[in-house]
This record gives structure tokens, C-alpha cells and sequence, in this order.
């Protein structure tokens, strides 16, 4: 079984950078241990370390996985981006997910 979890930081129409948003994703990490002591091979993108990387070329990545599970946690202002990633995974992967205080306020949109 193979899981990815995305830190969705990039798709930042604001221009916020302040530090505050920059927060590393401890959540995502234990989720993620959690499965691999189960067995799972897990991985863990965090974008808003890869801003220099596209939204296109994040979605290519995506879509080139084989995934059976995909947790996605969006902030405030990255919800059109994670609902691109959501649906680059497509009906290939078996479970997707949102997490985190923003998922709940976008869950409509994140369908």
C-alpha cells in the first residue's frame, strides 16, 4: 500500500510569505509514521518548500503516482490548489483526504 500526504502550500494568490504560514507539517509526518510501521510506504511533500516548482509540474508529480491513498492539508488560501491536486489523483487512487483547521471550512469544495 502506497500513501502521499501534500503540505499544500504553493497556489498562493496573496503574496504572504510571513513565516507564520511556514509551519512544518508535523501532522502530515506522524499520519505518516503511523502507516510505515504498518507497512504502508509513505511519502511526504511539503510545497511550500518547492516554490519554485509549479502548480502544473506539482499535478505532473502527482499524476504519475500509483497511490492508495492520498491525504491532502490545504491552508486558508491554497483550496483551488488542493482541489487540482484532489482531482489529478483521479479515480485511480482509493481513499483521498483533507485534513487540518482549513479542510473543514473548504470541505464542498475539496469533492
Amino acid at each position: 500500500m502506497k500513501a502521499l500526504f501534500i503540505n499544500v502550500g504553493h497556489g498562493d494568490a496573496t503574496g504572504d510569505h510571513h513565516p507564520r504560514h511556514h509551519v512544518a507539517p508535523m501532522d502530515l509526518a506522524q499520519c505518516a509514521a503511523i502507516l510505515e510501521e504498518a507497512g504502508w510506504e509513505t511519502d511526504v511533500w511539503d510545497t511550500i518548500l518547492t516554490p519554485q516548482a509549479t502548480n502544473a509540474e506539482i499535478e505532473r508529480r502527482l499524476a504519475a503516482q500509483e497511490l492508495d491513498l492520498l491525504v491532502v492539508r490545504p491552508l486558508a488560501h491554497t483550496g483551488e490548489t488542493a482541489t487540482a491536486l484532489m482531482r489529478s489523483a483521479g479515480e485511480r487512487t482509493i481513499l483521498r483526504l483533507a485534513m487540518g483547521p482549513s479542510a473543514v471550512h473548504m470541505a464542498s469544495m475539496l469533492l
